[in-house]
C-alpha cells in the first residue's frame, strides 16, 4: 500500500497524516492447537477489541490465510507478538491520525479500515493522496511457509503526494462551534456557516450540522459527513433579494430613493403575494423595501425591470451555474428557462422562491458585491508543493457599474442598520447583509405549514479582505 499524502491547514499545521500501523493475519492451516487459538483469540480481543467469536471464526476457517485485524499501532501488536503463536504474522501498513482532533472533519473526510477514502477532500483529491498501490507476490506451501526465493516484486508502489488547503483553523472552530450553537438555538435540522475570501475564492472557514468526530467513526448520524451548504439546495428566499435589487440598479430602473405603492397584499391572478407581517397600504423607498425585505416591494421592482431583463441579468451573475469548488458532490441550482415562468412565478424569484441555489451559489453572489463586481471560484485546495507548480483559479469582472454596487452596499447596510438584520451588527463597522426566512417546498405541493430555512449573509464593505 501507498503512503498517503498529508493534508495541512494554510498555516502549515497537519490536519490529517498517516503513520505506521500494521496488519495482523494468520495462516489457519499452521494452528491447530486448540490452545493457540485460545490464546490468540484472547490476545486480539485484549489487544484490539471485538468480538471474540469473530476471531475464533476467522482462525478456524479451512484456508492458509486470513487478515484478523488491520492499523493496529506497534502497542497492539506486540500484545500479539508476545504470545509467540506460530502461524500468526503482520505486514507494515499505515493509518491516518489527525493532531487537531475533529476540528474539520466534515471537509477532511473519511478514509475507511481498508485505505479507502469515502468522503471530504480525502474523496476528491484521492488520486493526489493516494498515490498508486504496489504490487508484490510471495509463494507459501501449503503449511503457509514462504518459499525461499519466491518473492516478486511486480510493480513498485508510489506514495501519496501532501496537499495544502485554504482552511484556517482557529476561524474553522469558531465557526464550527457558532453553526451548532445557532442551530441548537433556533430548533433547527441542519444547519451551515462559511466564511470566503471573495476575492480569491479561498474558503477560510465550512461547517454544518449535524457534524461527526473523524477520530471516532463508531456513531455518524445519517448526512452529517457532507457539507451541506456545498452538497444541498434549497430556495433561497429573502437573500436573494439583493439579485433582484443590484439586477434592477444595474438596468437604471430603480435607485436607492426611488419610491414604490406597495398595497398590503399583491394580487397575482388567482395568487396572493404577503410580507411576512401584516401591514397597512403604504409607500416604501426601494431602501426600505431592502431593509424591511418586502416580498410585495421587491416585486414591484422586478415587474418594472421586466421579467425577461430579470432572467438576462440572472444568466449574467451565474446565479444557478456550477461553483466548480472542489468538493465532491456539490449541488447545482435550478432556474426554469424563462419561457416556461408563469406570471406569478416570476414574482416568487425576485424573492427568492420557485428556483434552487445552494448557499455556496448565494455566497458567490455575495462575493461578487463585495469585490465590485468579480466572480471568484470557491475552492479548498492552495497547493500541492511536490507538483512545483503554481495553481490558479479563474476570477472575472461581470459587473462594471460601480455605482449600482455602491447602492446596494449602502442598502444592505440599512438592513443591518435599522432593519431585518440588525443583530449582525458590530460597533465601529459597515456591516452589510442580507436575511432570508425561505418557505420549504413540500413533495405533496405547495410549502410546508411554520417551516423555514432562516439565513443571514453578509460582508464588510470596507475591510481590507473582502471575506463573506
Amino acid at each position: 500500500e501507498p503512503r498517503r499524502g498529508t493534508i495541512y491547514y494554510r498555516n502549515g499545521v497537519v490536519l490529517a497524516t498517516t503513520v505506521d500501523a500494521y496488519n495482523l493475519f494468520c495462516h489457519p492451516h499452521k494452528i491447530q492447537d486448540s490452545g493457540q487459538v485460545d490464546a490468540l483469540v484472547e490476545g486480539l480481543v485484549r489487544a484490539c477489541g471485538g468480538d471474540a467469536q469473530e476471531y475464533r471464526d476467522k482462525i478456524e476457517q479451512d484456508t492458509n490465510f486470513v487478515y484478523l485485524a488491520k492499523g493496529v499501532d506497534e502497542d497492539q501488536l506486540n500484545i500479539i507478538k508476545e504470545l509467540q503463536i506460530d502461524g500468526f504474522d503482520y505486514e507494515k501498513t499505515g493509518k491516518r491520525i489527525y493532531p487537531c482532533g475533529s476540528i474539520a472533519s466534515q471537509i477532511i473526510g473519511v478514509v475507511n479500515s481498508e485505505g479507502e477514502a469515502v468522503s471530504g477532500l480525502e474523496l476528491y483529491y484521492d488520486d493526489i493522496l493516494g498515490g498508486t498501490p504496489g504490487k508484490k507476490t510471495t509463494m507459501y506451501s501449503k503449511e503457509g511457509v514462504p518459499v525461499p526465493g519466491a518473492t516478486q516484486i511486480e510493480a513498485e508502489v508510489v506514495n501519496g503526494q501532501d496537499i495544502v488547503i485554504s482552511i484556517d483553523v482557529e476561524l474553522q472552530e469558531r465557526v464550527e462551534k457558532a453553526v451548532l450553537s445557532r442551530t441548537k438555538e433556533v430548533g433547527g435540522k441542519t444547519g451551515f456557516g462559511a466564511v470566503m475570501n471573495a476575492e480569491t475564492g479561498e474558503m477560510l472557514a465550512c461547517a454544518s450540522v449535524p457534524t461527526f468526530d473523524i477520530t471516532d467513526l463508531s456513531t455518524v448520524e445519517e448526512g452529517a459527513t457532507n457539507l451541506s451548504g456545498i452538497s444541498a439546495h434549497y430556495e433561497p428566499g429573502s437573500v436573494f433579494k439583493a439579485v433582484t435589487m443590484l439586477a434592477a440598479l444595474e438596468e437604471g430602473t430603480t435607485s436607492p430613493d426611488k419610491s414604490y405603492y406597495c398595497p398590503s397584499v399583491l394580487q397575482v391572478g388567482d395568487h396572493k403575494i404577503t410580507d411576512s407581517h401584516e401591514r397597512a397600504d403604504t409607500d416604501m423607498t426601494a431602501t426600505t423595501i431592502m431593509a424591511d425585505s418586502s416580498n410585495i416591494g421587491i416585486s414591484m421592482i422586478a415587474r418594472e425591470l421586466t421579467f425577461s431583463k430579470f432572467y438576462e441579468y440572472l444568466q449574467k451573475y451565474r446565479i444557478v451555474e456550477d461553483t466548480k469548488i472542489d468538493y465532491p458532490g456539490a449541488a447545482t441550482g435550478y432556474l426554469a428557462p424563462r419561457d416556461k415562468w408563469t406570471e406569478v412565478q416570476g414574482y416568487n424569484i425576485s424573492f427568492g422562491q420557485g428556483l434552487e441555489t445552494s448557499p455556496i451559489q448565494i455566497m458567490r453572489f455575495y462575493g461578487m458585491v463585495a469585490t465590485n463586481g468579480t466572480i471568484a471560484q470557491p475552492h479548498f485546495l492552495l497547493d500541492v508543493p511536490s507538483s512545483g507548480e503554481d495553481l490558479s483559479y479563474p476570477t472575472e469582472k461581470v459587473v462594471d457599474n460601480d455605482q449600482a454596487i455602491d447602492n446596494l452596499d449602502t442598502m444592505l447596510e440599512a438592513v443591518v442598520q435599522r432593519g431585518t438584520g440588525t443583530d449582525a451588527a458590530i460597533d465601529g463597522y459597515r456591516v452589510a447583509g442580507k436575511t432570508g426566512t425561505a418557505e420549504i417546498a413540500s413533495q405533496s405541493g405547495g410549502y410546508k405549514e411554520g417551516v423555514y430555512n432562516i439565513s443571514f449573509v453578509g460582508y464588510l464593505p470596507d475591510a481590507s479582505t473582502k471575506l463573506v
